[in-house]
C-alpha cells in the first residue's frame, strides 16, 4: 500500500472519529502517532512526541495565548461586560431594533477583550437577552443577534484564532490583527443592516426603547472608559511597533488586573476563578496544538497535502475559485467540527495550496478565520447556538436556529466581499506594515 493511500485512509478515519464525538486533539494525536510509527519506528515516534510537546510548551510565541486569555478572564469575572452593554444600550437603544444593535456593538467591543466567540456570546447574552425580553423583542431577533455578535471575536484583535493561524503559517501576527479590523467592521455593519431589514418588515418585532440624555450616556461611558483605553493602548502600541504581541498581551493582562483592582471589582476568589478559566483555555489550546503538530508530521510524510495541491492546480481554475471551493468545504466541516478543530485540521491541507498559488497568506488568514468561526453558528453543533440555549432554556432550539439564519447569510456575504475585494483585508496591513 502506498504512503499516499495510507494518508487518505487516515483522513477518512479522522473524519469518522470526529463525527462519533472523539475530541479533536485526541483524534489528531492518536492518528498522528500511529502513522509515524508505521512510517518510522516506535523509538523515533516517542522522541518526536516528547520534542513536540516540549517545543510547544516552551515556545516564546505561544506565551501570547495564556496572557491574553488571563486578560479576558479577569474582565469577564469582574462584570465589565455589563458596563459595555449599558453604554451601547443608552447610545442606540432608542431606535427600533436598538437593543439588538447594542448587542452587536457590545459584542464587537467585548471581542477585543475576550477574543472568544462563546465567552462573548455568553457574557453579553446574559445581560442583553433579559433586556430584549422585557422590551418584548421577537425571540428570533434577540437570540440571533447574540449568536451573531459572538462571531466577531476572531476578527477583532487581539484574536486568539489570528494568533494561532499566524504561528502555524509563520505570518506576522500584527499584520493579521490589522487585516481583521476592516472585515470586523464590515461584519458589524452587515449585522446591523440585517436587524434594520427585519425590523422594517415587522416593526413590532423589535420596538424602540427609551431615549437617554447626553449626560446619562457620558456617565455610562465613564464606567467602561478605562477598559476601552486599555484596549487602545494594547493595540495602538502593537500596531505602532512599540512592543511585540507577547509584550502587548502582558500589558493587557496586567492592565486588566490593575483597573479591576482600582474599581474594587477584583478579589481573591474572582482572581483565582479567572486564573483557572485561563488555564483551562490554555490547556485545551495546547493539547490541540500538540495533537495537530503530530498529525501534521504524519500528513507531510504521507504526501497527502502535496498531492491535493497538485490535483487542484491541475484543474487550471482561477485562484479565487479554488479559495471559494475551500470555503465551501469549510462550511460543510463547520456543521460537524468546532472552530479550533477546523483550523488545525484544514491548515496543513489548504495552506500549501495557497503558497503554491502565490496568494497572500495574510488575506487568506482572514478568510480562514472567518470560515472556521462560522462553525459556531451552524447546526447541529454550533457552539453559540447552545450558549444562547443555556442562557434561557425556555427558548426553543428551532427559534434560535431560525434567528441565526439571516446573520449566517450576512457572514457568507462578508466572506464573499473579502475574497473578491481583497483590499478589505489587505489595505491596513499594506498601509501600516
Amino acid at each position: 500500500m502506498s504512503t499516499l493511500m495510507i494518508g487518505i485512509i487516515t483522513l477518512v478515519a479522522l473524519i469518522v472519529l470526529l463525527l462519533i464525538g472523539v475530541p479533536v486533539s485526541a483524534t489528531m494525536g492518536i492518528l498522528g502517532i500511529a502513522g509515524m510509527i508505521f512510517f518510522s519506528s516506535p523509538a523515533a515516534t516517542t522522541m518526536k512526541m516528547g520534542m513536540t510537546a516540549f517545543q510547544t510548551m516552551n515556545s516564546y510565541n505561544y506565551t501570547v495565548v495564556p496572557l491574553f486569555s488571563l486578560m479576558a478572564m479577569v474582565i469577564c469575572h469582574t462584570g465589565v461586560g455589563a458596563t459595555l452593554y449599558d453604554f451601547f444600550y443608552k447610545l442606540v437603544g432608542r431606535f427600533r431594533g436598538g437593543l439588538a444593535i447594542a448587542t452587536i456593538l457590545a459584542c464587537g467591543l467585548f471581542a477585543a477583550i475576550s477574543s472568544s466567540s462563546s465567552a462573548t456570546a455568553l457574557t453579553i447574552g446574559l445581560i442583553a437577552l433579559p433586556e430584549m425580553q422585557k422590551a418584548r423583542y421577537k425571540q428570533s431577533i434577540s437570540t440571533g443577534s447574540i449568536v451573531a455578535g459572538g462571531t466577531l471575536g476572531p476578527f477583532i484583535p487581539p484574536s486568539s484564532m489570528m494568533i494561532l493561524y499566524g504561528i502555524m503559517a509563520e505570518v506576522s501576527i500584527t499584520k493579521l490583527f490589522l487585516a481583521g479590523i476592516m472585515p470586523g467592521f464590515v461584519s458589524i455593519i452587515l449585522f446591523c443592516i440585517v436587524i434594520a431589514i427585519l425590523t422594517k418588515r415587522n416593526p413590532d418585532a423589535a420596538p424602540a426603547g427609551p431615549k437617554f440624555t447626553g449626560r446619562e450616556i457620558f456617565a455610562s461611558f465613564t464606567k467602561c472608559g478605562e477598559i476601552i483605553i486599555l484596549i487602545i493602548i494594547v493595540l495602538g502600541g502593537l500596531f505602532a511597533g512599540l512592543f511585540t504581541p507577547t509584550e502587548a498581551s502582558a500589558i493587557g493582562a496586567s492592565g486588566a488586573i490593575v483597573i479591576t483592582l482600582i474599581r474594587k471589582k477584583l478579589n481573591w476568589r474572582k482572581f483565582i476563578n479567572a486564573c483557572m478559566g485561563a488555564l483551562k483555555n490554555v490547556g485545551m489550546i495546547y493539547a490541540m496544538i500538540i495533537g495537530a503538530n503530530l498529525m501534521n508530521y504524519f500528513m507531510t510524510m504521507s504526501g497527502v497535502p502535496k498531492a491535493l495541491a497538485e490535483l487542484l492546480l491541475s484543474f487550471n481554475m482561477a485562484p479565487k475559485l479554488i479559495v471559494v471551493c475551500m470555503v465551501v468545504i469549510l462550511m460543510i466541516l463547520g456543521m460537524f467540527i468546532d472552530s479550533m478543530g477546523m483550523l488545525y485540521l484544514s491548515m496543513p491541507i489548504f495552506f500549501p495550496i495557497i503558497k503554491s498559488l502565490g496568494l497572500d497568506p495574510v488575506w487568506f488568514g482572514v478568510i480562514m478565520v472567518a470560515c472556521v468561526e462560522m462553525a459556531v453558528v451552524t447546526p447541529p453543533v454550533g457552539l453559540n447556538l447552545f450558549v444562547v440555549k443555556g442562557i434561557d432554556p425556555s427558548v426553543p432550539m428551532g427559534t434560535i436556529y431560525k434567528g441565526s439564519y439571516p446573520f449566517f447569510i450576512a457572514q457568507i456575504l462578508c466572506i464573499g466581499l473579502i475574497i473578491f475585494i481583497p483590499e478589505i483585508a489587505t489595505f491596513l496591513p499594506n498601509l501600516l506594515g
